[in-house]
């Protein structure tokens, strides 16, 4: 059985309730439904499958979908149908070690090249900065096999043989 977390800041959040039912409701979808990946944050899916989960009518999705948006809580490229939380990490733990990473770049790889997906990118090289030089690794060499520029991992010191 697959499980995700919720962060208890969820429910303290004051984005999160300032929310009408509809928008806490699709924000919990986001964090922990079916539509997830072991990828906190990013999703390939577009507005069909998510109405097909969640058994809502397309306004009532909508206005939810619009409500998050405006509230800066979720980006969408349509084009690409990726979804992307902005504030992922605050509701995420960072990856415990360099297998997570590893699990979490390689399903990176697959979404479509855009600008949330460069936007991740940054994002995740932020938190990764921060983390273990042993999950640093994997990512600036995946960053380097991919030919990915950012900037919080051009002074990260790697050891490859870790």
């Amino acid at each position: 059985m697959r499980y995700h977390e919720i962060s208890v800041r969820t429910w303290v959040s004051s984005d999160f309730r300032s929310l009408s039912q509809d928008g806490q409701m699709l924000w919990l979808f986001f964090l922990s439904g079916p539509v997830r990946t072991p990828l906190p944050g990013l999703y390939n899916v577009g507005t069909g499958a998510c109405l097909d989960h969640l058994k809502w009518e397309p306004d009532k999705f909508q206005g939810a979908f619009g409500e998050l948006a405006d509230n800066n809580m979720l980006n969408f490229d349509a084009e690409n149908n990726i979804v992307h939380l902005p504030n992922w990490m605050k509701y995420n733990r960072p990856p415990s070690n360099p297998n997570v990473m590893k699990s979490w770049l390689s399903i990176l790889e697959n979404y479509a090249d855009c600008a949330l997906k460069d936007q991740y990118i940054e994002e995740l090289s932020t938190l990764v900065a921060l983390l273990d030089k042993k999950i640093q690794a994997p990512f600036k060499h995946w960053c380097a096999i991919f030919s990915i520029s950012t900037s919080g991992v051009k002074d990260m010191e790697i050891d490859y043989e870790q």
